[in-house]
């Protein structure tokens, strides 16, 4: 879960170790969209609110039920 990857250092870092070591991680976003990391595996969700929490994870289940890609 990320809100400001390219802003914060911290988090930043953070996220290129996870990636590093967890190239198939899916990155849930939930600042706007315009900072959001550049990863293949996805999903803005717009706000950290209940509402966008439960569509990103109903999207992420569907994927995985689906075999598919999340995002």
């Amino acid at each position: 879960m990320t809100r400001l990857p390219r802003s914060d250092a911290e988090e930043g870092r953070r996220l290129a170790a996870l990636l590093a070591a967890r190239p198939d991680t899916i990155v849930v976003h939930t600042g706007v969209p315009d900072a959001a990391p550049d990863h293949r595996l996805l999903v803005l969700a717009h706000g950290a609110g209940r509402t966008m929490m439960r569509a990103a994870v109903d999207l992420l289940l569907d994927g995985a039920d689906r075999g598919g890609r999340a995002g």
